[in-house]
């Protein structure tokens, strides 16, 4: 009997956070219904950006418009009337194929189901086991970046689930773990970043690794073929730029340092040749850095051993979470909303905070996890339009605009050491796996070759 209720009551811990949550959404959806401004003033007070036009779902609209336009015969990667906002087409082509989607007027009944889908999935994940865990995993939850992704019922809500799932099945028995590979690249197809995901096959043996590469590597190698005109067409409407707005990615610092000394210094070649230098030197100095970080996770013995000993389920949540945001800030810039994908490394760094026997690791997690809390939170500062003219109302423009670059400078150095904390996670996963196992013993077959010669 004590058995059952103690199941029971960890089968309930799982839906607190998703269940606040899902009141925190419904709360907001009846402040849209019946006092549509005041909605919009606090979101805005919340920091989530918002669009010139105020249209809920809007990106899911923007999907639903894309294929409705393209069905009609138009273009979408050139022109689409059928957006709120005339925004052309950014997502994968097959989206445009997707022609059992109902219309765009079909995007608030849709949007509230993706949304509450999405929050209700929270569950899966492992719930937490005491009040400060209980604490953290709430705020990481009703955060700006997953206020910002619901509020827009961004396709990458969508993603998030089926990484979700995909997860959930790579834990079970082969060959059903096979239909967790298909899903993750399913949700590839769609979004193009979860393809990272098929590195999971690490972990699988030789032979099964060669073959689930092999065959998600032609099939992706067929599908460029087959739409590498649209994908031309399709690269230039990607978002870029923004340094100082809700993007995030490697080059914001970088950039950011050499834009706000061209600004500062005005026009001319003396200062654009100086502001070159900048950008190269900055990137020499973060790359040294992070190289440096993931060195010192990769070496940290007892680190790995207790990463690697956690939950299978913590395990591959972080190491997912850590492939997508390291993938996406390494290789361009995303929106804020993308941070969703922060929420997977919080049940491992909880694990190694709760159970460690190392106290350095310990404090490691707690100062890892505040650190992400940061990052999920600085939306406040960064991206309030609401907080900016606060500041110009009690301060001077130009203290203002201090505030703002240090909040801003703090947020990217922030990122780059999460992202190369990260990083040495993912080194650590592949050191561990079959295949690392396999090449380590071939490294030091030839080693002990070269030293008998």
């Amino acid at each position: 009997m004590v058995r059952k209720q103690g199941a029971f009551f960890c089968a309930a811990r799982r839906f607190i956070v998703p269940g606040l949550a899902l009141v925190a959404f419904s709360l907001s959806a009846l402040l849209y219904l019946s006092h549509n401004p005041e909605y919009y003033t606090v979101l805005n007070i919340f920091g989530v950006p918002l669009q010139p036009k105020k249209y809920p779902f809007i990106d899911l609209q923007y999907v639903l418009a894309g294929i409705e336009c393209w069905n009609k015969g138009l273009d979408v990667y050139l022109i689409d009337p059928c957006d709120a906002l005339g925004r052309l087409h950014a997502y994968s082509p097959i989206w445009l194929r997707l022609n059992f989607l109902p219309l765009q007027g079909w995007t608030m009944l849709l949007g509230v189901c993706l949304d509450c889908t999405f929050l209700l999935s929270l569950a899966l994940l492992p719930p937490f086991k005491n009040g400060r865990e209980f604490l953290i995993l709430l705020l990481a939850t009703l955060s700006p970046p997953v206020a910002y992704a619901l509020e827009r019922a961004n396709v990458d809500v969508l993603i998030f689930i089926f990484v979700l799932v995909a997860v959930i099945i790579w834990l079970w028995r082969w060959p059903a773990r096979l239909l967790a590979y298909v899903t993750i690249f399913l949700a590839g197809i769609l979004k193009f970043y979860p393809i990272v995901l098929l590195g999971l096959a690490v972990r699988e043996r030789v032979r099964t690794f060669v073959t689930v590469t092999a065959i998600g590597g032609l099939l992706l190698v067929l599908l460029i073929y087959q739409f590498h005109t649209e994908l031309t067409a399709m690269l230039p409407n990607i978002p870029q730029g923004g340094y100082f707005s809700d993007m995030f990615g490697a080059r914001n610092l970088p950039d950011g340092l050499s834009l706000t000394f061209r600004s500062y210094r005005g026009p001319g070649s003396t200062v654009i040749a100086r502001s070159a230098w900048i950008t190269v030197l900055t990137w020499t100095v973060m790359i040294i850095l992070s190289a440096l970080q993931i060195l010192a996770v990769v070496r940290w013995r007892e680190f790995r051993r207790d990463f690697l000993t956690l939950a299978t389920a913590d395990q591959t949540l972080c190491v997912c979470g850590a492939a997508i945001i390291c993938g996406c800030f390494f290789v361009g810039q995303s929106l804020a909303y993308r941070q969703i994908f922060l929420l997977f490394s919080f049940p491992a760094l909880l694990s190694l905070w709760r159970q460690s026997s190392d106290r350095r690791i310990r404090h490691f997690s707690a100062q890892f996890i505040g650190l992400l809390l940061f990052l999920l939170w600085q939306g406040e500062m960064t991206w309030n339009v609401a907080l900016s003219a606060e500041l110009q109302f009690w301060t001077s423009p130009k203290e203002a605009v201090l505030i703002h670059a240090a909040s801003w400078f703090v947020r990217e150095v922030v990122w780059w050491r999460v992202t190369s904390v990260l990083v040495g996670i993912l080194v650590c996963f592949f050191v561990e796996s079959h295949i690392g196992h396999q090449l380590e013993r071939r490294l030091i077959s030839r080693t002990n070759r070269i030293e008998v010669r």
